[in-house]
């Protein structure tokens, strides 16, 4: 048996097709009898043709008609009811078929029911009779990409690039759905072709979006290090291009390409000594791959100051089995490149914290990170770094709550700074306010255990011992720590 609401909404609706029809033939006959022929008073050529008002209360009757059936509750079969939303919305732009006002009502009910592929065939309609309205054929193309059919998007999309050259978000529109489409020649020439015309760090940094984004989210190292070796071309200065290369050697890496990898890292380097990220995954090769250590200290040779690459590599594959001869050996880098006349850069002084702080070694922290301040003295990241240092010997809590502050205003929604300024103001014995900072952060980044740690610190202190207690579990169960337990036990 029918569904006896479904077949009142369906009858309903045929119902109202009939009474449209009579409507519909009538303002046909109307128009058809009442065409104008003769020159007339130019006032008369100026009014809408007659019929037309009829056409447009009929066709405004129908969308009526498909809302109110969208608007229906609890209908069992909604293909049925959909395919009867489809038809009022067709028939009342077949009725106008040059009216955009009664064609938007319809696309954008026909679009919040997920019909993209039925919007998208009713504009097609109208830009056959209209095909330079670009607004239209931009929501046509919206339409099919989220129909899943980006190469019909991109057929669309290009037909407006041809009359907007200038149009820069739609170049990069563009892109996204040649790449989504496998288009990724189309995709490589309009990028060439953008950056030609718009030669800037916009333009260059289109590859290296994309790059990053099939590394990272895709995992498709292939086309992650086309997008790379692109943006090379783009890119001339030493130091920009170091990051691109280290991403070229990452690539190569996951490809399990080993000395392709070592070679796009010691390249990196070549370009900029600075970039430690290379030094970094160099020393991860290494120390997986040993025998890459000779070709990558023989590449060293090349560059202007080799000794200190050579201590920064050792460094690097030392840091995971021997932190205190790692130490020493940043301390030596560090003593050639003061002879050489030059700072490290920020990178350098935060590697030396962390192995510091690894090994407990606050006092000799403190003195770097005082140094790095003034060499560096617009780092948020050494800003944060010392204020927690600070915050965690519980001394200079008014320094550290100004430092602290300037990093927030670089990158307010940082976990690790909102974490610094949580612990600063539980330091100074502010726990209402250091709560606010610490939930925040904890929101940001579940998974750190120090942000868990302070958190439950702080409710503890404030009485709530239950949702401590959950915060200390959860910081215990990411990385088990004694005095963790001792506070569980409690």
């Amino acid at each position: 048996m029918d569904n006896p609401r479904r077949t009142g909404l369906l009858d309903r609706w045929f119902g109202c097709v009939c009474v449209l029809s009579v409507v519909i033939a009538t303002a046909w006959l109307i128009g058809c009898v009442s065409c104008p022929t003769g020159q007339g008073d130019p006032a008369e050529k100026a009014a809408p043709p007659p019929g037309e008002e009829a056409r447009l209360a009929g066709a405004e009757a129908l969308c009526q008609q498909a809302i109110d059936l969208a608007g229906a509750q609890d209908v069992a079969d909604t293909n049925a009811l959909n395919q009867a939303i489809i038809e009022s919305f067709r028939w009342a732009c077949q009725l106008v078929p040059d009216n955009t006002n009664i064609l938007d009502v319809a696309m954008f009910h026909l679009v919040d029911r997920s019909l993209f592929s039925e919007a998208y065939d009713l504009a097609q309609e109208y830009l056959a009779r209209h095909p330079d309205n670009h607004a239209l054929r931009y929501a046509a193309a919206c339409c099919a990409d989220a129909d899943g059919k980006p190469e019909v998007a991109a057929q669309q999309c290009i037909r407006i690039y041809a009359a907007q050259p200038d149009n820069r978000m739609l170049v990069e529109t563009l892109v996204r759905l040649y790449f989504s489409s496998r288009q990724d020649a189309l995709a490589f020439d309009l990028i060439r072709a953008n950056f030609e015309r718009y030669p800037d760090t916009l333009s260059k940094a289109l590859p290296v979006n994309w790059a990053i984004f099939f590394a990272s989210q895709e995992k498709d190292f292939g086309r992650a290090l086309q997008c790379a070796n692109l943006a090379l071309d783009l890119w001339t200065r030493p130091a920009e291009r170091s990051p691109i290369l280290t991403l070229i050697g990452e690539c190569h890496m996951d490809q399990g390409n080993i000395a392709d990898a070592a070679d796009a890292f010691c390249a990196a380097l070549g370009e900029d000594s600075a970039n430690l990220m290379a030094v970094q995954r160099l020393g991860a090769l290494c120390i997986q791959h040993p025998e890459i250590t000779s070709r990558a200290e023989a590449a060293f040779d090349g560059f202007p100051r080799p000794g200190v690459a050579k201590l920064l590599l050792q460094a690097a594959i030392l840091q995971a089995t021997d932190k205190p001869a790692a130490i020493e050996l940043l301390r030596e880098a560090y003593g050639q490149s003061m002879i050489a006349g030059y700072f490290p850069c920020e990178s350098f002084y935060l590697w030396q914290m962390m192995l510091l702080d690894a090994e407990k070694r606050e006092d000799e922290t403190v003195p770097i990170l005082t140094e790095a301040r003034a060499v560096h003295p617009d780092s948020p990241q050494i800003k944060n770094g010392l204020a927690y240092l600070w915050a965690e010997r519980n001394e200079n809590l008014n320094e550290a709550n100004r430092l602290i502050n300037e990093a927030l205003l670089e990158e307010p929604n940082n976990p690790a700074y909102l974490d610094t300024k949580g612990w600063i103001l539980f330091r100074l014995e502010r726990p209402f306010d250091a709560l606010q900072y610490l939930l925040k952060a904890a929101e940001l980044q579940p998974d750190d255990p120090v942000i868990l740690d302070h958190t439950g610190d702080v409710l503890s202190v404030l009485g709530y011992k239950t949702e401590a207690s959950e915060f200390w579990s959860r910081s215990h169960r990411i990385l088990p720590n004694p005095l963790i337990e001792k506070k569980l036990a409690q």
